[in-house]
């Protein structure tokens, strides 16, 4: 029988019988939870929960009946309590729409509960509104650090400490000690949306066979340890010492310093979606890995991301962020490479590139630009640099020592060298469209 559950309660083999209520004759569904057969709609469950879009997608062999169609075949819920399943189902199919009959919180909890297992996403936000208007301030912490509802928190943790009356021990043993002590240590709405929410799993990259868990920031993940220690010299010194630390979820390793977007833009290179291909990703976001990669040693990591951003396709041309990137590590090479190509370009300095380049470096390359296409002179019968000159020029090998030094980089690097060594590195690529610069 199909399982579609993992969870920790437990199942029975009795004779099963159908549910008064929840036995629709024109159902065409029959799930099993526990001893009770319940036949609904398959239509809802695949709507509406991504758990369930791909059931039923492999047809039986010739003569056998399709699992769910009877009830001795049916679709077995296991770990699942058929008191669960019946309040969710009430949900699903409301004797009206006025008012919902579910007005205490276990029933509500026991909604939450699968809603979250198997991702009603609609359901979870119905869930939301209804547990501030029936469950007691502590509930809706514990519930909403249970079960991840971030909007909850800050509210009732703030009405909390707003009241007269202090936590009692029975509220401090509901909540746990550690938000216990942010709700006696605090008087702030966003204090409590961040100390007292629980971290959340990394959507792509926890993986059920992973064997070294992380908390960046606010997120888990869980993946192998023999990719980081084979490409970072860190962490094959980090993995070489015995702890328990990055064990489980209550004992992750902590990477602080580094946001959570940053390792799943460096864990992207490690588990491409493709065998062989490089994921697709923003300039931007390469620039993440970048600043990962020298971080915490990852080096040729380090290399793919300078060549990504240095060829990337993006919606805009991506010398500025090149040039930011490449001085914030002192690449110097190649940082002085990509000025000089936003010095050859006809089209000026965009204001979304001088934000990304910061004040002193816009004026810095503004002015060399200015000096260039008013024809090396720096007179004023020039166009001024803010404004696009109309083509772009070619830099000569006088031109590039020049800009070196108004750069403060070594006149050397203006010298014909391969692209790869210019930029510190060794690379095996072809080169870009021009238009890539223009």
């Amino acid at each position: 029988m199909l399982n579609i559950d993992d969870s920790d309660a437990t199942s029975t083999t009795t004779s099963p019988r159908r549910h008064e209520r929840f036995y629709l004759q024109d159902g065409n569904v029959i799930f099993q939870v526990e001893d009770v057969l319940f036949n609904v709609h398959l239509y809802f469950f695949q709507q509406y929960s991504s758990s369930f879009e791909g059931m039923f997608l492999c047809k039986p062999a010739d003569g056998e009946a399709l699992e769910g169609s009877v009830d001795g075949i049916p679709v077995t819920l296991e770990q699942t309590s058929a008191l669960d399943f019946e309040r969710l189902l009430c949900v699903m199919y409301p004797r009206g729409f006025e008012q919902s009959e579910l007005t205490t919180t276990a029933e509500w909890t026991s909604v939450l509960r699968l809603a979250h297992r198997w991702q009603f996403d609609s359901i979870l936000k119905l869930v939301t509104k209804q547990l501030p208007q029936i469950a007691s301030l502590v509930d809706q912490i514990a519930l909403a650090r249970q079960y991840n509802l971030p909007g909850i928190v800050g509210p009732a943790g703030k009405q909390l400490c707003d009241r007269a009356q202090p936590l009692t021990l029975s509220e401090t043993r509901r909540l746990g000690t550690d938000a216990a002590h942010a709700i006696w240590s605090s008087t702030n709405t966003l204090f409590f949306s961040v100390a007292l929410m629980a971290p959340t799993r990394h959507d792509r990259f926890y993986f059920d066979d992973g064997n070294i868990v992380f908390l960046v920031e606010e997120t888990l993940f869980n993946v192998h340890r023999y990719f980081l220690k084979r490409e970072s010299p860190f962490f094959q010194e980090m993995f070489s010492m015995k702890s328990d630390e990055g064990r489980t979820d209550d004992n992750p390793i902590l990477l602080e310093g580094t946001k959570s977007q940053e390792f799943a833009c460096l864990l992207a290179c490690l588990y491409p979606r493709t065998v062989g291909k490089v994921d697709e990703m923003l300039a931007t976001e390469w620039a993440l890995v970048l600043d990962f990669a020298i971080k915490w040693q990852f080096n040729d990591i380090r290399d793919l991301a300078v060549e990504q951003l240095k060829y990337v396709h993006t919606y805009s041309p991506t010398l500025a962020l090149q040039i930011a990137s490449a001085r914030k590590h002192g690449m110097d090479g190649w940082y002085f490479h990509a000025v000089v190509k936003m010095c050859e370009r006809g089209r000026a300095i965009t204001p979304a590139e001088a934000e990304q380049l910061g004040l002193t470096e816009t004026v810095r390359i503004s002015a060399i630009r200015h000096k260039l296409h008013s024809g090396g002179g720096g007179h004023d019968g020039g166009r001024p640099s803010l404004y696009a000159p109309s083509q772009p020029i070619s830099v000569d090998s006088d031109q590039k020592h020049d800009i070196a030094s108004e750069l403060g980089l070594s006149r050397t690097l203006a010298s014909p060298v391969p692209i790869g060594l210019a930029c510190n590195l060794v690379f095996s690529i072809a080169p870009p469209p021009p238009s890539i610069y223009d």
